[in-house]
């Protein structure tokens, strides 16, 4: 992969994060929750019990450094 990633400073458990297109293009659910980093992947997790470990360039950066805004 060419282009840089930005990587958040601080990434919270339980933290939403989107899988990035390209990324497990079989997996039909694209947002979980940041569990944790094991041996050098993120652990993310969805309420019914699923886990899925990534490597870092497989999360949506850009989408996930957006602002939020607040209604």
């Amino acid at each position: 992969m060419n282009e840089a990633l930005s990587f958040p400073r601080a990434i919270v458990m339980g933290t939403k994060v989107r899988l990035r297109n390209e990324a497990c293009k079989d997996m039909r659910i694209r947002e979980w929750r940041f569990s944790g980093i094991e041996k050098g992947k993120l652990v993310l997790f969805r309420p019914e019990g699923h886990i899925l470990r990534v490597e870092f360039e497989d999360i949506d950066w850009k989408e996930q450094n957006k602002p939020k805004i607040e209604d």
